[in-house]
C-alpha cells in the first residue's frame, strides 16, 4: 500500500504501480451451520504456488458488504490509505457432503 492507494506489480512496466480504486477489507470469521467464512489459504507448503501465503474464495462464493469506511484507512505498515475501504463477508459451503456421525 502507499498513501493513494494498493500497489499492484505492473508486468508491463516491471514495476509497482499505484491503483486508485476503493480497496476491499475480507472479514473472516469461524464457520457455523451457514458455512464457512474465511479465504482458503495456500502457499507452497500447502500446494500454491510460491512461498508467500495467499487466500483464495471458491466460485458460488456469497459476499456481503458489512461496512463503507469514507475518508481512508491505517494499512499495514501504519500506512494512511486515502481511498474508500468496503469491508466484506463471505459465506461458502464445502463441495462434500458432511459425513454423519456413526
Amino acid at each position: 500500500f502507499s498513501e493513494d492507494g494498493m500497489n499492484l506489480w505492473s508486468v508491463k512496466n516491471k514495476r509497482l504501480e499505484v491503483v486508485d480504486s476503493p480497496v476491499v477489507g475480507f472479514l473472516s470469521s469461524p464457520e457455523n451451520e451457514e458455512g464457512y467464512h474465511a479465504a482458503i489459504m495456500f502457499s507452497k507448503a500447502t500446494g500454491g504456488n510460491d512461498d508467500k501465503l495467499k487466500g483464495y474464495f471458491p466460485p458460488n462464493c456469497l459476499f456481503r458488504v458489512k461496512e463503507i469506511r469514507e475518508g481512508g484507512f491505517a494499512a499495514p505498515g501504519d500506512i494512511w490509505v486515502k481511498q474508500k475501504l468496503i469491508i466484506v463477508t463471505a459465506t461458502f459451503r464445502s463441495p462434500y457432503p458432511k459425513r454423519s456421525e456413526t
